[in-house]
């Protein structure tokens, strides 16, 4: 493919998450990396540099200067709105990394700044594209599932994600892949009851997050399920992300590398074989060249009520009460309806 039939494509934001992104869009055909954009120019131009591209330390500078068909928006999860909202307007497609935003008030008007501009959007729950995913979905399809048990044990997180201001803790961060996929698998949550803890790094002043929590969650299915994630724990440990689901004489075992099934007298298993940033950068970019975007697993809307289940938890565990998800939803929509 010529470079001037190429979709030519920006970076907002290139920090440590974004080299996963640059490279798993470099390794699409017919995309093509044209710009980054940092708040932080050093970083910027050092990776414009090493990818041949031009920098620049605002979004809308890039955009400005630039054509682009779309951009990858790679920053805090605070900082998800204002780029959006820009490229939007501008009628540029946006893919954006998890979670959408802190507040579903932001998040929602994301998605009418989407559908307003008519560009699609997609969020970084890349997760969906493994094929194992698709394993599970064809195993459970005849089935209703009765129990999903996960958790996410972890270490102490880096930088910003330490702050609870900043990244909304665990759940909202870094378990939301799995509460995504549980709704993936066993679709809506209807309602959440969560309890978080800080144990582990009590009187720890940077540390300033729960590093234990559990989550209740009941599906609109009649399916229960249960999220557990941790940041009390080091670097490596073993089994730490997984999910259980349980239907009428069948159980599997998803991780990130592999899937167990097992029923009476037999099981089977499979390795993950697909590069999941790959796949799904490869599934946005088709969308926007041909407008057939049923490949996209992860679309705005969608997200949004991962996002939902995720920021409802924590207001259940500052409450001490279930939380509706519909309702928390409509109680932070922009126009309060």
């Amino acid at each position: 493919m010529s470079s001037s039939d190429a979709i030519r494509i920006g970076f907002i934001g290139v920090g440590g998450r974004a080299r996963s992104h640059l490279r798993a869009v470099s390794a699409v055909d017919g995309a093509e990396i044209v710009a980054v954009a940092d708040i932080d120019g050093a970083r910027a131009r050092a990776v414009a540099e090493d990818h041949g591209v031009s920098a620049y330390e605002s979004a809308a500078e890039m955009l400005d200067a630039q054509t682009l068909d779309a951009v990858w928006i790679v920053t805090p999860p605070a900082f998800h709105r204002e780029p959006f909202v820009e490229a939007a307007e501008r009628g540029v497609h946006v893919y954006v990394e998890k979670p959408v935003a802190l507040n579903m008030t932001d998040a929602l008007a994301m998605e009418e700044a989407a559908d307003r501009a008519g560009i699609l959007a997609a969020v970084s729950y890349q997760i969906r594209y493994l094929d194992t995913v698709a394993e599970v979905n064809r195993t459970f399809e005849s089935k209703d599932l009765a129990l999903l048990n996960a958790h996410y044990y972890w270490q102490s997180p880096g930088r910003w994600a330490l702050d609870t201001a900043l990244s909304g803790g665990q759940i909202v961060e870094q378990a939301t892949h799995l509460a995504d996929l549980m709704r993936y698998w066993a679709g809506d949550v209807e309602t959440v009851h969560a309890a978080y803890a800080l144990r582990a790094h009590k009187g720890d002043e940077d540390f300033r997050t729960w590093d234990a929590n559990t989550v209740n969650l009941v599906f609109a299915s009649g399916a229960v399920g249960s999220l557990a994630s941790t940041y009390a724990l080091f670097a490596g440990v073993p089994q730490n992300v997984r999910i259980d689901l349980i239907a009428g004489g069948l159980y599997a075992r998803f991780t990130y590398q592999d899937l167990h099934v097992y029923a009476q007298g037999q099981s089977r298993s499979m390795d993950a074989a697909v590069q999941p940033d790959v796949a799904a950068s490869t599934a946005f970019i088709h969308a926007i060249r041909t407008g057939d975007s049923t490949g996209i697993l992860t679309p705005l809307a969608d997200s949004n009520r991962t996002l939902a289940v995720t920021l409802a938890a924590n207001e259940s565990a500052v409450t001490g009460q279930p939380v509706n998800v519909n309702d928390f939803i409509d109680m932070h929509s922009p126009s309060g309806d």
